[in-house]
């Protein structure tokens, strides 16, 4: 295989990893929404805080992370993500 066929191999497979994660995102972001829908509310702010974790400048995750802790009743966790939105 020369180097032009590797490289293109390459990013045919860092294509696919990228889509594989952001369908993987999307389908978390889903399963939190249902979450919160079905009122698990701690379940949702696990899968919240995952996927801010890895967006963290994500308004509507941040939001949504703080609606699952005003949920479960915890102001302060809820206050900072509130806070993070309007930054």
């Amino acid at each position: 295989m020369s180097g032009g066929a590797r490289w293109a191999a390459a990013l045919l497979l860092l294509a696919a990893a990228i889509a594989a994660a952001r369908q993987t995102r999307e389908e978390k972001s889903a399963e939190a929404a249902h979450a919160m829908a079905e009122e698990r509310f701690a379940d949702a702010e696990k899968l919240y805080a995952e996927l801010v974790q890895a967006e963290p400048a994500n308004a509507g995750l941040l939001l949504s992370l703080g609606i699952a802790h005003q949920s479960q009743g915890k102001h302060r966790e809820a206050l900072a993500q509130f806070r993070a939105v309007v930054k």
